[in-house]
């Protein structure tokens, strides 16, 4: 293994013939040398983003309006917590679901809502938008999905906001897109050369004010594609190497499709963090539920760059030990030559599924030696 290389395997255990359902402008700063030393390709802090919707036929008293911070993000954890200051003084309110309504007293009128989300890590991030109870700024983001490979172009359509009230109507839109650029009319494109997620901000701007709204995309800067016995593979996500801590944090997400069919037999996004030395590289596997064989990715970092390449096989943890030691190796040179006319043939060593066990599936049983293994 090279100097500077850490080892990060990703072992999906997976039928290859049963289908498996899977379960404001704020910084958002490209950090290449943060303060700490360390070297981070993105910023790997949570994202803060909210939608609303006024109810402008609901039969209350004042103006309701519903909020969804479901489009903030974080990428290497969870979002625990989501307060809101819905700006009319009222008492801050702390959730657990991104979902909210609010009933203010005045009607009609307009307020600076600001949302603060914290994460699982205990980092939080923080967004403040015009909040105007006739208008809804909105808008839907084409490709829903990442299309692979890179560059990362995306379309924003705001046709489907509007203003409610005829005396104010919708002059522009405004948008921010998370990278320090900016546009402005009712649908526009925006690519973005650099991995991480990015607050995308629209303003619609009227006499009255400028009420927004805001949603992320996220950018990966690890893209694997390949296929294995019929089934197509790609992997998707941010690795980032703290050099400081001496740590390697990842979100990976996987999906598994059958060549043939085109369906999705495997999906599974895997939130990885694992230490490393300059002396003695570790490495992991991480699994799921299996039927018929195994999967695996495994996965070469740099250090230095935070630069990944992958190598997918059959999982080299034969023995379920779990790790991978010697006695995969041995099982592998048991039915080292054979192929599938031999008494010694065991499917599960030909690693690289060519019909025959040979010095390649030792290799690869090599590259990702001493990883442990987590089910």
């Amino acid at each position: 293994m090279r100097p500077g290389t850490v080892a990060l395997a990703i072992v999906l255990l997976l039928s290859a013939s049963t289908t498996v359902n899977a379960p404001s402008q704020q910084s958002n700063s490209l950090n290449t040398t943060p303060s700490d030393g360390s070297s981070l390709p993105i910023r790997f802090g949570p994202v803060a983003a909210f939608t609303y919707i006024p109810c402008v036929v609901c039969a209350v008293v004042g103006d309701a309006i519903f909020f969804n911070a479901s489009y903030s993000a974080s990428p290497f954890s969870h979002i625990i917590v989501y307060t809101w200051n819905f700006g009319d003084g009222s008492p801050l309110a702390k959730t657990t679901d991104p979902t909210i309504s609010h009933v203010y007293p005045a009607q009609p009128g307009q307020w600076q809502v600001t949302l603060t989300i914290y994460d699982s890590r205990g980092r939080s991030d923080t967004v403040s938008q015009l909040v105007m109870f006739q208008a809804l700024p909105t808008f839907a983001i084409q490709p829903s999905k990442i299309v692979l490979p890179g560059p990362f172009a995306f379309a924003f359509n705001a046709t489907e906001s509007k203003s409610y009230d005829p005396q104010n109507p919708i002059k522009d839109y405004f948008w921010t897109f998370g990278d320090g650029a900016n546009a402005t009319g009712r649908v526009v494109q925006h690519t973005y050369r650099l991995p991480g997620i990015y607050r995308v901000q629209l303003s619609l701007i009227t006499t009255n004010g400028s009420p927004q709204a805001s949603k992320t995309v996220r950018v990966p800067n690890f893209i694997f594609t390949s296929t294995f016995h019929g089934l197509n593979v790609t992997a998707t996500g941010s690795v980032a190497v703290n050099s400081t801590s001496q740590t390697i944090t990842a979100t990976i997400s996987v999906s598994v499709v059958n060549a043939t069919t085109g369906q999705e037999v495997f999906s599974r996004t895997f939130n990885v963090t694992i230490a490393y030395s300059s002396g003695n590289p570790p490495g992991f596997l991480l699994v799921s539920a299996a039927t018929l064989y195994r999967l695996g990715l495994g996965c070469m970092v740099n250090t230095g760059t935070s630069d990944t390449s992958c190598i997918l096989s059959k999982d080299p943890d034969i023995a379920d030990q779990p790790i991978v030691n010697i006695l995969d190796v041995a099982t592998i040179a048991f039915s080292f030559g054979s192929t599938s006319n031999n008494a010694n043939w065991n499917s599960d060593t030909d690693l690289n599924g060519d019909g025959q066990v040979s010095i390649n599936d030792v290799a690869i049983a090599a590259i990702e030696w001493g990883m442990q293994v987590f089910r």
